[in-house]
């Protein structure tokens, strides 16, 4: 598994493309990290996360925890709007944006690139 990390700075967008296999919290933690540290570092408050790339393979739990960070991590992804970009949505993947929206988070589900642009550049 590995991440490519694209700064858009004309139009204030950072891009995560998640590549292999993506499994587990700690690889959801890692994500977060990097895309925490685009807003910190680069104050980019777009997030558009491209997992068209990866075998994605995580269970409910883990669903569970990756939309309710806690901590100084919450804090900084409550800044964000973030896309989630799938070759196909799945229940779990419509979990995962119930779970992060509930606790605050601007985060919506994808399968088409230019529906989650058009989302990211709203408001």
């Amino acid at each position: 598994m590995g991440f490519e990390v694209e700064y858009d700075d004309a139009n204030d967008l950072c891009t995560l493309r998640v590549v292999g296999r993506y499994g587990g919290l700690d690889d959801t933690r890692a994500a977060q990290r990097i895309v925490a540290s685009a807003h910190a570092e680069r104050g980019f408050w777009r997030v558009l996360i491209d997992m068209t790339q990866a075998d994605v393979s995580v269970n409910t739990l883990d669903i569970f925890e990756a939309g309710n960070p806690q901590g100084e991590m919450a804090a900084h992804l409550r800044k964000l709007k973030s896309a989630f970009l799938y070759r196909e949505i799945t229940e779990n993947l419509r979990f995962l944006e119930t779970v992060a929206t509930n606790r605050g988070f601007r985060v919506r589900v994808f399968d088409q690139h230019d529906k989650a642009l058009e989302w990211l550049r709203e408001g």
